[in-house]
């Protein structure tokens, strides 16, 4: 369950990352809006979930006999390589944001 959250958090922050330019300069108030909430759900939300997917992982390991499936495992690093690249995408936006309204 929070390994699909996690993808979808992941995927929806690197959407915001890729609109956040298309909506005007870095000096436009919605440009870091997306960028801080790209940042936030690719970030934040995606590593959280996944680190409650692991927590999760563990736990039924230890009770009984498990047995993982390779979409589990699969779905699981596709969300942190997503997390990653959102990561990456709306750290230059903001980056990019805070040099042009704070640099002179």
């Amino acid at each position: 369950m929070y390994v699909n959250l996690a993808l979808t958090t992941a995927v929806i922050g690197i959407i915001l990352g890729i609109a956040a330019p298309l909506t005007g300069s870095p000096t436009d108030g919605s440009f870091h809006i997306l960028a801080i909430a790209g940042w936030v759900l690719a970030g934040l939300a995606t590593v959280i979930l996944l680190g409650l997917h692991s927590g999760e992982d563990n736990r039924r390991r230890a009770e009984n006999l498990y047995i993982g499936t390779p979409r589990q495992t699969t779905v699981f690093r596709t969300a942190g390589i997503a997390a990653v690249i959102g990561i990456l995408i709306t750290a230059v936006e903001i980056a990019l944001w805070i040099s042009k309204t704070v640099g002179a």
